[in-house]
């Protein structure tokens, strides 16, 4: 399984804990633990949605895309890549496919020719309500087994970890660098 996720993703995922050396943090220590258990779950979630969306014939990108065009129309390229995390080139290629397959269509900007907007066509917006479907069913039977006070830990949780990632994302893009202290250790302790 680990090779095909390797290919449907172009990286290497890693598919066993031994795969992931920490180096100076030790195999034992808190955030060791924590990062291989993260890997763990997401290696899983990107096997499970993979394969729920096979179902569909989609793949996770053109999933989050779709879902991004039936909630806003008409987005340019360049946002979507942004938005996706993905260099223009590769949403462009994606889009060529999803036009291909009839599901979008780009035009250019009526202000502004340089840029071209992507729209849904009927069929996307059906593919669009099918894909919310499979990932509403994916939600319920994964995330929706947890009890609600673990779900509103979990999600606490991952929102603190969303931001510290954000700040050491925007260090690197600007090229600051941390105003020091251990990036393994928050001032702030997370209530159990």
């Amino acid at each position: 399984m680990c090779e095909r996720e390797h290919a449907a993703y172009g990286r290497d995922a890693g598919c066993h804990d031994s795969e992931t050396d920490l180096g100076f943090l030790g195999s034992d220590h808190p955030a060791a633990a924590a990062f291989r258990s993260f890997m763990r779950a997401l290696h899983l979630h990107r096997r499970l949605i993979v394969q729920a969306l096979g179902d569909v014939d989609a793949h996770p990108a053109q999933a989050v895309c779709l879902r991004r065009l039936s909630a806003e129309d008409g987005l340019a390229q360049r946002e979507l890549a942004d938005e996706m995390f993905l260099t223009p080139p590769t949403v462009s290629r994606m889009l060529k496919t999803m036009e291909q397959g009839g599901v979008i269509e780009r035009r250019p900007d009526a202000d502004d020719q340089r840029v071209t907007r992507v729209y849904l066509t009927a069929k996307g917006r059906r593919l669009a309500d099918e894909l919310q479907e499979v990932t509403s069913r994916y939600v319920a039977e994964t995330f929706g087994s947890l009890p609600d006070e673990d779900l509103r830990k979990l999600t606490r949780l991952l929102d603190k970890l969303s931001a510290g990632l954000q700040v050491v994302a925007e260090q690197r893009e600007t090229g600051d660098r941390p105003a020091g202290g251990d990036p393994a250790h928050s001032e702030e302790e997370v209530a159990p």
